[in-house]
């Protein structure tokens, strides 16, 4: 005889039939194919997510180094400003000293011309005053000699 022994699943010889191992086995590596392959997006979106991140980040650096240069000439302006107003100062005082010795000047010159032009003036009210005895009389007023007969 023509017996056939064994097992009866090893009797069947058909592609239908699978070894529940190897069923198993299937199952886990197409969950294990759609699990990497889920990795693999979330991979790829946090890698554009971090490219975009980084854009951004590089374009507000470059903002805030244009506000740093901003401020940076603003200060610069200021200094150069404060810089003219402590030399306009510098320079009005200088015009307004300037000035007040142009007054002094002129108010010792006005009292050289006077003192000269009242020193006549004066020799003849002494003389004038000598003479005042007879009765003339002499009064000044405001500064001005009135000379007045009696």
């Amino acid at each position: 005889g023509g017996e056939v022994s064994g097992h009866p699943s090893e009797r069947c010889s058909g592609s239908d039939s699978m070894d529940p191992r190897e069923k198993n086995e299937g199952t886990l590596d197409t969950s294990v194919r759609l699990h990497m392959e889920g990795l693999q997006q979330s991979y790829d979106a946090l890698q554009l997510e971090f490219q975009q991140q980084q854009e951004l980040l590089e374009r507000r650096n470059r903002k805030l180094q244009e506000v740093r240069n901003q401020i940076h000439a603003k200060d610069l302006q200021l200094s150069a400003l404060r810089h003219e107003i402590r030399i306009k100062d510098a320079l009005l005082s200088c015009l307004q000293d300037e000035e007040r010795q142009h007054y002094e000047i002129e108010d010792f010159e006005l009292q050289t011309l006077l003192e000269k032009a009242l020193s006549p003036l004066t020799a003849i009210l002494t003389r004038q005053m000598g003479t005042a005895g007879r009765g003339d009389q002499v009064v000044v007023q405001h500064g001005t000699p009135n000379l007045s007969a009696r």
